[in-house]
């Protein structure tokens, strides 16, 4: 076997032997012998563990005596490289060096002891050392490993697929493990991974494709040819750009003729055809580490890739199919460009235009990286696919007119009011300006249908303030009778009146209300009813009727009075009081009074009243700018429900009346007219309604003038305005809410929440699986619940008072469930058994949500696609509505790792998802 190759490496090893063994041998001279048929043409001096190496070449045997003349200082070792034999030296010489005889450079044995091996595979000597190679084999580079790398061969066998991984690692510098394609993509991001490829003799570069190309499969040939043709640069844009460009035979390409002639133009890049086996694994790769860069903060380099990617497709001509990759940014524009394709279709009533292809459109775009960076806005975009739905479905169904009031006051708490939240989230624009031109026909569009529908509940408004019943609503002087005081009988009530909400308002609302862990419920045999406002919709007009019990005009003063001697409380022997504004505050001006708070802590069987003004000082203001209502917005709305909790109370939420938004709207100036009203001493116009009646306390026997319309005002521009016959100013929420929901349900109370119509969710109602709630599903679609069901069958033909209808769930057998179950509970018992899950849950100790309870969230988002609402998951979970907020930030908490989370939730959507790739990413699961 011909000896390694004569390099300050292989002679340190070979010298550290010599002296090891000397001293063994109780040997002591300076001088070391080292047959060798190379000429030593390296430093003069190389340090040693014991010392300094002092390297002498000696050609002939004189020059090998002229070297033993010399006298070394201490430390200091003379090695006399020679390539004399030992008959030529004689045994004089041989006497006066190392063990008495010249050592041999021998592979194996320096191997051996460098890496502590007791065997070494054949391959490892065979590996770069093929015929006509005239540089360093595999084992050769091996020799040349630093002294400081402490690296020992697994169990004593240096095998040659350590010895390539060793060699990768040291002298190519790779990162990580040298079998997987994640660690050749990372390594060519370093600018000099090419120069040290490239530094290879050719036959040891030749061998390590070949064994590459054993492990990782067929991408190392166009991987390396990339790297060959000096193009290391463009590893990873090409892995971006083969997320778009599919292999000749896969079916995008068979279906596209640009993408086909983007893979041929590919070939004379890459080597050959591109194929299927390893385009997504590079493309995978690839995306994997940009991600890693940008938890790295390197966004410079993450922005150098993506655009050389944009580049590479617009090279090979398949730029308008960005839309496949979920990651590159032209990616997201091309997702972002369908999406608005599909919302002009139902704005402009085409024909072709569906809901499957808007929501397909919209989850598509939902899916890439870049849809949770807030500057693109994908919360205004949902909002902005929800009013497309809600096109669609009007141009579908076309929903016949309401028939009653009632009717027509339903539709706007079910419906209408979800329209107007998506409105208002969406009027401030996009900075696309395509976008921002789409939300505006949108809001028109939306806004002319909107109209029709306050045209139709203005005139029934009419006729129902002349003849109908209250049957089917609620109205406001009723509230205390029929709500607050059955309440009172078992727990202490808080009364909290927002001023000038409307429904829109509670529902932004009513999330942070469940996330603060209160639970909405109603009489068991009862179904949730809109509130009716008194008319005007103003303060001194419903807001007193409201306290007081009976249809009335007053302040303040006069509300304080009226909730405390209200009939329905004081035949209860019920205290109550009302705290307005002033009174909340403390007497240093911060936080809650303590009186106020002090009596919602008491568990006393009373009633305290509340009301806020935040909502309604808004719409006096001038400006423009949108508030997102909650408890941190409604000051100090937080602090009131955490001392109502202390209490034990139900909470009655509910408000005086609604208000419209200011959105264009034209300005009529009347005499004596105020911002939404007027007297009637001129007929209405076509945008208007006259009211009178009992319920109308302005205006006397002639009642008065209001705007059906959204766009008429009376008075000077402001945020918003009410005092108007619009859905939106009259109609409000009552809604109950509590603390302690295991005693609400031991008095005849159930859990409820506000649902929302089909067309706000993004699951097909054709496709729900049974255990969803039936809120999500259409009407016309809904099995009717089998005979033993008796609550559900029992709800269908309950009397109306406050009631959604629950969820009606058809048990499937057990087997089934089992079988179910199963299917997707295997990759849970991996991710249990994983040891960084064991870590995160040690790291979250007693934070840490049960096993249990995980594998149940986890389950019931794999079965449904990887989203849920917030209470169809707690639903499917059989987990308490009111704990699922801290179910799942103790899961984002175990699951996040580097910042991101594999659970996530959009507040505004209220939706739960599971991203699937990035927890099998990050705990390393395979499919």
């Amino acid at each position: 076997m011909n000896g390694p190759a004569l390099t300050a490496s292989t002679l340190r090893l070979a010298i550290e032997d010599v002296l090891q063994r000397a001293e063994r041998d109780s040997v002591r001279t300076p001088f070391i012998g080292i047959e060798s048929q190379q000429s030593w043409k390296g430093a003069p001096e190389i340090r040693i563990d014991r010392g300094v190496a002092l390297i002498r070449d000696c050609p002939s045997p004189l020059a090998f005596r002229e070297a033993l003349t010399e006298i070394p200082q201490e430390n200091q070792f003379v090695v006399l490289v020679t390539r004399s034999s030992e008959s030529d030296l004689g045994q004089d010489v041989l006497a006066r060096i190392a063990r008495s005889r010249l050592h041999s450079l021998d592979r194996s044995i320096l191997l051996q002891d460098r890496f502590g091996a007791t065997s070494i595979d054949p391959e490892v000597f065979k590996a770069g050392a093929s015929a006509g190679a005239t540089g360093p084999s595999l084992a050769d580079a091996l020799l040349e490993v630093p002294s400081s790398v402490e690296w020992k061969a697994p169990g004593g066998v240096l095998d040659v697929g350590s010895a390539w991984t060793l060699f990768t690692q040291q002298q190519l510098r790779v990162d990580g493990d040298p079998t997987t394609v994640d660690g050749w993509i990372a390594w060519t991001a370093d600018d000099a991974a090419a120069a040290r490829f490239a530094s290879l003799d050719g036959a040891l570069r030749d061998a390590l494709r070949a064994w590459l190309a054993d492990r990782i499969g067929p991408i190392v040939r166009p991987l390396f040819a990339l790297i060959e043709d000096g193009r290391a640069d463009d590893v990873v844009p090409m892995g971006l750009a083969l997320r778009v460009v599919p292999a000749p035979d896969e079916p995008a390409a068979t279906e596209s003729p640009a993408l086909r002639d983007a893979a041929i133009r590919l070939e004379s890049r890459l080597g050959g055809p591109v194929q299927s086996s390893w385009r997504l694994l590079w493309a995978e790769a690839a995306e994997k580490l940009v991600r890693r860069r940008r938890l790295d903060a390197r966004d410079e380099e993450v922005d150098v890739h993506f655009r050389r990617a944009a580049e590479l497709l617009e090279e090979l001509g398949a730029r308008d199919h960005a839309g496949a990759s979920a990651i590159l940014p032209i990616g997201f524009d091309a997702r972002l460009q369908a999406v608005v394709a599909q919302l002009r279709g139902a704005v402009d009533r085409d024909a072709k235009a569906t809901r499957a292809g808007l929501d397909a459109a919209f989850e598509t775009l939902r899916a890439h990286e870049r849809s949770r960076d807030p500057e693109a806005n994908l919360d205004a975009i949902e909002m902005a696919t929800r009013l497309g739905r809600w096109l669609l479905e009007q141009r579908e169904k076309l929903p016949a007119a309401p028939g009653s009031f009632s009717a027509a006051a339903t539709r706007q708490l079910a419906e209408g009011s979800f329209v107007d939240v998506a409105r208002a989230a969406i009027v401030h624009g996009h900075s696309v300006p395509v976008v921002a031109e789409l939300f505006r026909r949108l809001i028109e569009r939306t806004t002319e249908l909107r109209e029709q529908q306050n045209a139709e509940f203005g005139r029934l408004l009419s006729g129902w303030l002349d003849t109908g019943s209250n049957d089917g609503v609620v109205p406001l002087e009723e509230v205390v009778t029929s709500v607050v005081a059955p309440l009172v009988d078992s727990a202490g009530v808080l009364l909290l009146v927002l001023d000038g909400m409307s429904v829109a308002n509670f529902i932004e609302l009513a999330p942070d209300l469940e996330e603060r862990g209160l639970v909405e419920v109603l009489p068991t045999d009862a179904r949730r009813l809109p509130g009716i406002a008194v008319l005007p919709t103003e303060t001194k007009f419903s807001r007193t009727s409201l306290f007081c019990g009976k249809l009335v005009v007053g302040d303040a003063a006069a509300e304080k009075d009226g909730l405390a001697a209200h009939p329905a409380l004081r035949a209860k022997g019920v205290e109550a009081r009302v705290f307005h504004k002033d009174e909340l505050v403390g007497a240093d001006g911060v936080g809650l009074s303590e009186e106020v708070r002090r009596r919602l802590a008491q568990p006393s069987k009373n009633v305290v009243g509340i009301v806020l003004n935040a909502i309604d000082d808004w719409l006096a203001k001038g400006d423009q700018h949108r508030i997102h209502w909650d408890t941190t917005t409604i000051k100090p709305l937080d602090q009131i429900l955490d001392a109502a909790r202390e209490g034990g109370r139900y909470i009655v939420i509910t408000s005086d009346h609604g208000h419209v938004v200011e959105r264009d709207s034209t300005a009529r100036p009347t005499a004596d007219g105020e911002a939404r009203y007027r007297p009637a001493t001129k007929a209405a116009a076509s945008d208007e309604v006259a009211l009178r009646g009992r319920r109308v306390l302005a205006g006397e026997r002639a009642g008065i003038v209001a705007p059906w319309s959204e766009r008429v005002r009376y008075g000077q521009k402001r945020c918003g305005y009410h005092g108007g016959a619009s859905p939106q100013e009259v109609v409000v929420p009552v809604t109950t809410w509590a603390t302690d929901l295991q005693g609400a349900e031991k008095v005849g109370m159930k859990e409820t929440t506000f649902a929302a119509p089909l067309w706000w969710s993004r699951w097909n109602a054709d496709s729900l699986a049974p255990e969803l709630p039936i809120e999500a599903r259409a009407p016309a679609k809904r099995a009717k619940p089998p005979a033993t069901t008796r609550r559900a069958a029992d709800a269908e033909k309950a009397p109306l008072l406050f009631e959604a209808p629950k969820k009606v769930v058809e048990e499937s057998s057990v087997a089934e469930r089992v079988a179910r179950e199963a299917a997707v509970g295997d990759w849970i018992e991996r991710l249990f058994s994983t040891p960084l899950y064991a870590e995160q849950r040690k790291k979250a100790a007693r934070l840490a949500v049960q096993d249990a309870v995980v594998a149940r969230i986890l389950r019931e988002l794999d079965r449904r696609g990887g989203k849920l609402s917030r209470i169809a998951l707690a639903r499917a979970a059989e987990l308490p509505a009111a704990r699922l907020q801290g179910y799942l930030a103790a899961l984002q908490r175990l699951l996040s790792i580097d910042g991101y989370t594999a659970i996530t939730e959009n507040t505004t959507t209220e939706t739960i998802e599971l991203h699937r790739s990035i927890l099998f990413d990050q705990f390393e699961l395979k499919e």
